[in-house]
């Protein structure tokens, strides 16, 4: 009776243990369950966020290459008034020493002209 009794209380314990071992397991799988919603979310934000890294970047590459046109277009503008300043600049020189050439051919004019009275 005795050896009855002890293997009734091994089979309760066995029981017990048995127990809280599939309760262990449950909660286990519950928080699998759970980490597994909170992984699929958190795929969703990162994909969510590189599409919008990628939105910016593409934005960001737009607007550089349109501020690069921009710099080449102003440095053009800039080259071509240089060459506009350098010929206008050459221009007026000659027309300086042209004007020069016109006064001392009328200056010799005049002293010939005075010579000759």
């Amino acid at each position: 009776a005795r050896q009855l009794e002890q293997e009734r209380e091994r089979a309760r314990r066995l029981a017990e243990a048995e127990a809280s071992t599939q309760e262990q397991l449950d909660a286990l799988h519950r928080e699998k369950r759970e980490l597994q919603k909170q992984l699929a979310a958190a795929q969703v934000d990162v994909l969510g966020q590189t599409q919008q890294v990628e939105a910016e970047r593409g934005r960001l590459t737009g607007e550089m290459s349109s501020l690069m046109e921009k710099v080449q277009s102003a440095e053009a503008a800039a080259a071509q008034q240089a060459a506009e300043r350098a010929a206008s600049q050459k221009a007026r020189e000659e027309m300086e020493q042209e004007l020069a050439k016109r006064e001392r051919a009328v200056e010799e004019l005049r002293q010939a002209h005075a010579a000759a009275e």
